[in-house]
């Protein structure tokens, strides 16, 4: 609760800058070093020939890793719009899974190395102990953009799995 108290009490004066997920995007497409530094975005709201016609949702952003050359996903959720995000790592761990290589033939020009174990980013303008526990469990970055200004790990990108 102090956390929570000391961050509103620091950006008490400020107004969300986000006004809709569709802003957001404009603007981490531009700045998304600013969340994690070692991305780049390669492909925005990317199009994707679902094999499977059960599959519908449409990532917010492929991105690279240009430390790992790994693949990245990243969704953006504004103002507490994150109820399906468990659905969507479920579909693009599928997706990614059955269409790795032609993930990494569309994007060998980047030297990509795409993975069953790719990266999924959220990065939000609002979290809860809910998202936060998910994304904790479910080794997925969390980045929270408090007051629009700061940004801050909640689940750390480059997270340290201690072995039992």
């Amino acid at each position: 609760m102090i956390k929570y108290k000391d961050r509103l009490e620091k950006y008490q004066n400020l107004d969300y800058i986000f006004e809709d997920e569709k802003f957001m995007e404009d603007w981490l497409e531009r700045n998304i070093h600013k969340a994690i530094a070692n991305l780049e975005v390669i492909d925005r709201q990317p199009t994707i020939t679902w094999k499977e016609a059960f599959m519908r949702n449409i990532p917010d952003f492929f991105c690279l890793d240009k430390t790992t050359r790994e693949f990245v996903i990243i969704e953006n959720k504004v103002r507490g719009r994150h109820r399906k995000v468990e659905t969507q790592l479920l579909t693009y761990r599928a997706w990614v899974k059955r269409n790795l290589d032609i993930i990494n033939e569309k994007y060998n020009d980047k030297n990509l190395k795409a993975t069953e174990n790719f990266k999924f980013v959220i990065i939000t303008d609002t979290t809860d102990e809910r998202l936060e526990a998910i994304c904790e469990d479910s080794r997925i970055a969390l980045i929270l953009i408090d007051g629009g200004v700061v940004f801050e790990e909640i689940v750390p990108y480059y997270f340290e799995w201690i072995k039992a």
